[in-house]
């Protein structure tokens, strides 16, 4: 995972510089030049894998690899966090780490412990949209196959009503229309990727409206076994 400073915010470089969550990033920054030393442990690297300070780049390995520069690319430090040492997990004051410097043979216990999620959406800002769910009027769905779907409501107290529902079929479940026409209401992301990346020549589309005259267009595609979504407001 990289994560770089653009201008006053943080982005995470290796999801096309989509938003960091600015308050994550500094502390771990931080937490590792901070790091207090308890004391000197092994410079044996046949006992690193004991301290979680093997080689992070083996697999299997059990530390994980944090590497701090600057803008010009000059390395602040580069770290490999290991075990967290089991008095953390009941007295916050003696909370220590076992970490070694990437280049150094010397391991230490330092006074410290550090976030480190492994998965690029835990640095993210995954909130994509907020909105009162009684915000918005219509919405119309196109596929590529041809078929449309209108759903709107008379007022923001109304039950959502599919208008061109075919003449003399029922709608499968009543909450259906309403669950569409609110889906925006609250949106947050598992990934993210530039839309450049996602072919959406076959996407299914749709425009939502808002009372208050927003409207979304929305393109929703399928690649690499997940859902992506295109907005422009």
């Amino acid at each position: 995972i990289e994560i770089a400073r653009e201008g006053g915010s943080w982005v995470v470089a290796s999801r096309d510089d989509y938003a960091a969550l600015d308050e994550r990033v500094p502390e771990l920054v931080r937490r590792v030049v901070d790091a207090e030393i308890v004391e000197e442990k092994t410079s044996n690297a046949e006992l690193y894998a004991r301290l979680g300070v093997e080689d992070a780049t083996k697999e299997g390995a059990k530390g994980t690899l944090v590497s701090l520069a600057k803008a010009d690319g000059t390395s602040v430090a580069s770290v490999i966090v290991g075990n967290r040492q089991e008095a953390a997990n009941w007295d916050s004051e003696k909370a220590a780490t076992f970490v070694r410097p990437a280049d150094g043979a010397k391991s230490y216990l330092v006074r410290s412990t550090f976030n480190l999620a492994m998965e690029p959406v835990d640095w993210m800002k995954r909130e994509v949209l907020a909105f009162g769910s009684d915000r918005f009027w219509k919405v119309a769905v196109a596929h590529p196959d041809g078929d449309r779907v209108l759903i709107e409501r008379s007022a923001p107290t109304a039950a959502p009503v599919l208008v061109n529902k075919p003449e003399g079929r029922e709608i499968a479940s009543e909450d259906k229309p309403r669950q569409t026409l609110e889906a925006l209401a609250s949106v947050s992301l598992d990934d993210v990727r530039a839309a450049s990346g996602v072919d959406f020549a076959n996407a299914v589309t749709a425009v939502y409206t808002t009372y208050q005259g927003i409207t979304f267009n929305v393109r929703v595609a399928q690649m690499d076994g997940k859902t992506w979504v295109n907005f422009t407001v």
